[in-house]
């Protein structure tokens, strides 16, 4: 009986084992999920990597200016990474934090103080629309969702930028 019991024990060690590596693998996985915003660390960084970019990109722009900033920016980037675990796939997410990137910061009107600050990349213009965070990501996904919801996707499944038209022509016969 006793030679019974050690092997059920050692069966029970290992399927702990397995289970506990299970866990591991998991956890790891939603770990890297949700690291998926691209730090920018640079204004050249976030030029050639988004404006350039034929896909749509979301950019969240924190600041570590003073405490009350850096509170809301770290509850914001919990909310835009959650909402990054559907969207991810769709297009490219990013994070900023304008001491890096102070030129852009100052091209899209974005102060420190009124950080943190959400712009979604729909177009090949320099031109981001701003989406209200909140504190749901699933909502948050929905305002996202909502913004893009005229751009098309290439063969990969993202949404690809829209090519804005320049000039007012008609089309029309001339008079």
């Amino acid at each position: 009986p006793s030679a019974a019991i050690a092997i059920r024990a050692r069966l029970m060690a290992r399927m702990l084992a397995a289970i506990a590596l299970l866990v591991f693998v998991q956890l790891t996985r939603c770990a890297e999920q949700q690291a998926a915003l691209q730090p920018f660390l640079s204004d050249g960084e976030f030029e050639s990597q988004v404006l350039n970019d034929d896909v749509v990109w979301t950019v969240l722009f924190t600041s570590e200016g003073n405490e009350a900033t850096a509170t809301r920016s770290h509850a914001a980037e919990d909310v835009v990474r959650m909402a990054g675990d559907t969207l991810g796939s769709k297009m490219r997410m990013g994070i900023a934090d304008v001491s890096h990137v102070k030129a852009t910061a100052s091209e899209f009107n974005i102060r420190s103080r009124r950080c943190p600050k959400l712009l979604v990349f729909t177009t090949r213009a320099r031109d981001g629309e701003q989406v209200d965070i909140g504190e749901d990501a699933g909502a948050l996904v929905e305002r996202i969702s909502h913004v893009v919801g005229d751009n098309e996707r290439n063969d990969q499944g993202q949404l690809i930028k829209k090519t804005l038209a320049v000039g007012g022509g008609s089309g029309g016969d001339e008079l």
